[in-house]
Parts: C-alpha cells; structure tokens; sequence
C-alpha cells in the first residue's frame, strides 16, 4: 500500500525527474511480480538483470537532474545489486536475509521519490 500511494502521488504531483523515478521504481515493481515465484536460495539472475537495469534509470537520473535525491535512490539501489552479488560469491546464501535485503531496500527508495515529490511540489507553489 505504502509503495502504491508514493509512486501514485509522485506521478500525480511530482516534477520531471520525480516522476522519471516513479516510472522506474513501477517498472522494477512490475518486472519483478510478473516473473513469479522467487525461493532466494540461490542467486536470482532475473531479479538480478531488473534490479541492475533499475539501478541504470536512476543513475541516468542522478545524472541528469539537478535534485539530489536521486544519489540517495541510485545509492540504495545499488546496495541491491551488492546483495544480488553477495550470493554469486558465498553459495551457501541464506534465503532469508537475501530476501528481505533485496525486497525491502525498496521501501525507503519509494519512501524517498514520493516525499521529494511533495517538497517539489511545496517548492514549487511557495515560489509562485
């Protein structure tokens, strides 16, 4: 619910690269739920290929933009990544910390889209 009502917002009210962000973050949420069940018993190279080209659009943002924002998105993203990576190193993973790393980095990721969304909307109307 939390995710949802971030990324609805941000597209909702958000500047252009706030809303860049959400499209991204929609996508990996999208990718990711249609590839169905994963176990995180063993390294998931598709959720690994989502999270990496997730990783790309928001450092295309970082980029990009003049927020800064999106270093901290790319910045959590990225220790995604790592955690897929950790799991191509130490074989013998344990299911749940790589499970709960590599699901639940999203929420501060979203978290932060929709609130930057809001202050550049607040921004933007105290400037006005």
């Amino acid at each position: 619910m939390f995710p949802a009502a971030c990324l609805g917002l941000t597209v909702l009210i958000g500047g252009r690269p706030e809303r860049a962000g959400a499209w991204i973050a929609i996508f990996g949420f999208v990718a990711t739920s249609l590839i169905g069940v994963t176990t995180w018993h063993a390294f998931e190279g598709r959720v690994f290929v989502i999270d990496v080209a997730v990783l790309v659009g928001f450092w295309t943002i970082a980029i990009k933009s003049n927020r800064f924002w999106p270093y901290w998105v790319t910045a959590w993203q990225l220790v995604g990544v790592f955690v897929h990576m950790q799991s191509l190193i130490f074989v013998d993973t344990y299911a749940r910390p790589y499970g709960m790393l590599s699901i639940y980095l999203s929420i501060p990721i979203v978290g932060l889209i929709g609130w930057s969304a809001v202050h550049y909307k607040i921004r933007k109307h105290i400037a006005a």
